[in-house]
């Protein structure tokens, strides 16, 4: 998994405007589908993301290996 943020000069100061998440994973008998309906899913309950909802841009890209 990897985590790129970006900061951006507002004039309240720095501050994070978007995170960029990439998820690589192996699951057996998952095909890429449901590994990226899960990685959403996983996006849409992780209390990070939910507390950063409305404040910043969230992408996911999840890969199946």
């Amino acid at each position: 998994m990897a985590a790129t943020c970006t900061f951006d000069q507002t004039e309240a100061g720095w501050r994070v405007t978007r995170s960029d998440l990439k998820v690589r994973g192996k699951v057996p008998g998952l095909d890429a589908a449901a590994f990226a309906k899960a990685a959403a899913q996983a996006n849409k309950g992780c209390p990070v993301s939910n507390a950063l909802k409305g404040n910043v841009q969230i992408t996911v890209e999840a890969t199946l290996e």
